[in-house]
């Protein structure tokens, strides 16, 4: 349980950052300023509004934490909307894609 509520902590530091990089913070504010090119290049969509979301989910999970939550599942979660988030799937490429007649 003490891994994985080190791992809710340590994404919603790295969500955090990503939020500070997608809305120009300075870098001086990120907690992984040895990982901000990674940071940047890791970002790859223009919504903001998913990545707080997200942030929010993982702050109630580390607070839910010391109650009895399946925290494996939530981890789970948290990594798989991280992904989505991240990194486009094929669905919002081809709808982006021209069409032809």
């Amino acid at each position: 349980a003490d891994r994985a509520t080190d791992a809710l902590t340590w994404l919603a530091r790295w969500v955090r950052d990503l939020i500070l990089i997608r809305t120009g913070a300075e870098a001086a504010l990120l907690v992984n300023q040895d990982r901000r090119t990674a940071l940047e290049q890791g970002w790859r969509s223009d919504q903001l509004d998913p990545l707080l979301e997200l942030y929010t989910t993982i702050d109630q999970m580390e607070r839910a934490s010391t109650r009895n939550l399946n925290l494996q599942l939530a981890l789970e979660s948290i990594l798989l909307r991280l992904r989505d988030i991240l990194i486009p799937t094929s669905k919002t490429v081809d709808q982006s894609a021209p069409t032809s007649p």
